[in-house]
């Protein structure tokens, strides 16, 4: 009898094999007597073996009994729980039994992220002429889904020097980091910033791009536990804003082999607070008053009028 089959890249974290979606290859995988069923090994593992070039193992030459396959989990991933973003249950987290869901393509795996070592299905019972895989009673069924552990964050910042208080024609420099979180290389980080009204783009390093936004990409490499920084200058065009909130915030990236990639724990490119891949920066001007205007004789009123109550209160009117 045999047991197998397949570990992938569950890119998209839906617990099930996606045109497209490659195979882990070099994953270690363990085969374990569970003589209870009770999922849970029953001494030392009988057989280990690689996975191959397309994420496939088989077990052979196995005799009746109830067996219990895992994985050694790779620093480059996390298994597979069914939730974006990534979180430590979903779905299929624990996931479906291999006895019950003979799905193939299916995520088996139980054991969710940077945490944990292993990565295991529950037991599946080999009954003769009863397993639904090839003339020698396979079950070939036993899927594990590895996300790929990408995550990035952004910060933005005023650049050392800048004054938070600006003025009219005033040039604002901003800094933005990217830190790589995950555990996997990034490359082509796209940055998009949002310019607020009363500011325009001066800068030639980013590209101005539609509805007062501007871009720029970080080739990369940028290593796992390292950041990068890139600077941004906008200028005020507007003397009448009292604040400028100008967001930054990763629009897209890929991963070391140039292949789209989701971040485990943010939306790229959604405008949506919250999320580690997004920040804001914020500078203050004082709004001018055209003299003579309306808001000259506004504020005149409301001094006449503070002064007025403060005389009335000194000589017990109010």
């Amino acid at each position: 009898m045999s047991l197998g089959d397949l570990v992938w890249e569950d890119r998209n974290n839906n617990c099930l094999q996606d045109a497209g979606e490659p195979g882990a290859a070099g994953v270690v995988v363990s085969l374990f007597r569970d003589n209870n069923n009770d999922n849970l090994p029953d001494g030392p593992a009988v057989a280990t073996q690689n996975t191959s070039a397309a994420g496939a193992f088989l077990f052979t030459n196995l005799v009746p009994d109830n067996y219990r396959v895992s994985i050694a989990r790779p620093a480059r991933y996390i298994g597979a729980t069914g939730s974006l973003p990534y979180t430590g249950s979903g779905p299929c987290e624990p996931a479906a039994d291999p006895d019950v869901d003979a799905t193939n393509g299916r995520d088996k795996g139980t054991g969710a992220g940077t945490g944990v070592t292993e990565i295991f299905a529950r037991s599946v019972t080999l009954d003769p002429k009863a397993e639904p895989d090839d003339a020698t009673n396979g079950y070939w069924r036993v899927d594990f889904g590895l996300v790929p552990n990408f995550d990035l964050a952004l910060s933005k910042d005023l650049a050392v020097g800048q004054p938070v208080l600006v003025a009219l024609g005033s040039r604002v420099n901003y800094q933005i980091t990217v830190s790589n979180e995950g555990t996997i290389a990034a490359t082509a980080i796209g940055i998009v910033d949002r310019i607020p009204f009363g500011m325009t783009l001066d800068d030639a390093a980013w590209t101005a791009g539609a509805g007062a936004t501007a871009t720029r990409t970080i080739a990369g490499p940028l290593a796992p536990g390292t950041s990068t920084s890139v600077t941004l200058t906008l200028r005020v065009v507007n003397n009448a804003v009292p604040t400028f909130v100008n967001r930054a915030e990763i629009r897209d990236a890929r991963d070391d082999g140039g292949n789209p990639v989701t971040d485990i724990d943010s939306i790229p490119n959604d405008d949506v607070d919250g999320q580690d891949d997004l920040d804001t920066a914020n500078v203050e001007q004082a709004v001018s008053i055209p003299a003579g205007g309306a808001g000259t004789w506004l504020l005149l009123g409301l001094l006449l009028l503070a002064g007025g109550l403060s005389a009335a209160r000194r000589y017990g009117r109010v």
